[in-house]
């Protein structure tokens, strides 16, 4: 019995260190993100993926990280992991779907950037529209022009 309560207490204490060891990253990873040394982040935190990877906190963040060093294909899969953790948490959605937009993936943003404006308000996030009004012209612009020409001629060849 009193092992296993030494074992307990070993196990809690390491485990508190272990969270606050987390912490610690995940707030410098921010940190270097807001004092414009994104790829210095996104180079930290990808040191920290092996141990990390599936904590929301830490997916998030690095998710911030690959996003702020145009490494979006990786945001990508660190928000999708967020966002399927905590579908509600409108934020990472819409960090998502600003990293779909990046990648190219139109229609994957269109349809995360409709979830987000049927779960908020304007205010909430007022570049939303400008988002979707930039899909928009996107589409415009890819449209396809189709231009006929039917060209006829006659000869004759000597030969």
């Amino acid at each position: 019995m009193k092992r296993l309560a030494i074992f307990l207490i070993l196990l809690f204490n390491f485990g508190s260190t272990a969270y606050a060891n987390r912490a610690s990253d995940i707030e410098d990873i921010l940190t270097l993100i807001n004092t414009g040394k994104a790829n210095q982040a996104f180079n930290d935190a990808l040191l920290l993926v092996a141990d990390n990877e599936g904590d929301i906190e830490f997916d998030y963040a690095f998710a911030l990280a690959a996003h702020a060093s145009k490494r979006f294909h990786q945001a990508i899969f660190a928000f999708e992991r967020v966002v399927k953790n905590r579908p509600r948490w409108l934020t990472a959605r819409y960090a998502l779907a600003i990293s779909y937009f990046s990648a190219g993936n139109i229609n994957a943003a269109e349809l995360e950037l409709r979830q987000i404006q049927t779960l908020s308000s304007k205010q909430d996030f007022p570049n939303l529209q400008n988002y979707l009004h930039a899909i928009e012209e996107i589409r415009k612009n890819s449209e396809g022009q189709f231009q006929h020409h039917i060209e006829l001629g006659f000869g004759s060849d000597s030969n």
